[in-house]
């Protein structure tokens, strides 16, 4: 005949351990209420700051039909967009500006004439390499030189 294992009666140590899991489940939930409150804060700032450098091109002789360039979309699927401002960003807009696969010494140079900005070599490297393995906007057109993937689709 089997012994069926006897369980503990309720001690007030177990006690203590329910009300602290319930007291830890309070703050984990406070704090989930708390991060989306100010990740709605953040996109109305987000919104706030986008109308104010409008106001600001309009004040700086701007016309409404003119458009900043958006980054392009790296990943079509989740939507993120290329950080304006970084390495990457800057060697897409030139990249399309030139309409030509480019050298990464080449493209270096041309950041740089742009923004007066120092990059460096192997992040750029790294982040174009990324796109390219992702297969999403850049591909590899010879060792370390960089073109649009939408170059390539258009030739035969």
């Amino acid at each position: 005949m089997k012994r069926r294992a006897r369980t503990a009666p309720k001690t007030a140590k177990t006690a203590v351990s329910q009300r602290r899991r319930a007291r830890l489940h309070a703050v984990l939930e406070q704090k989930r209420r708390e991060r989306r409150r100010a990740l709605a804060l953040i996109k109305q700032l987000e919104a706030e700051i986008r109308t104010l450098e409008l106001a600001e091109r309009l004040v700086n002789g701007a016309r409404l039909d003119e458009s900043p360039v958006e980054p392009p979309i790296i990943d079509g699927v989740s939507g993120r967009y290329v950080m304006p401002g970084s390495a990457l960003a800057q060697a897409l807009t030139v990249l399309q500006r030139v309409g030509r696969p480019m050298h990464i010494d080449a493209l270096i140079a041309a950041i740089t004439a742009d923004t007066a900005r120092q990059v460096n070599k192997d992040s750029l490297v790294g982040a174009l390499a990324r796109v390219v393995r992702a297969r999403t906007h850049v591909y590899r057109a010879g060792p370390n030189t960089f073109g649009l993937l939408n170059w390539r689709r258009r030739r035969p």
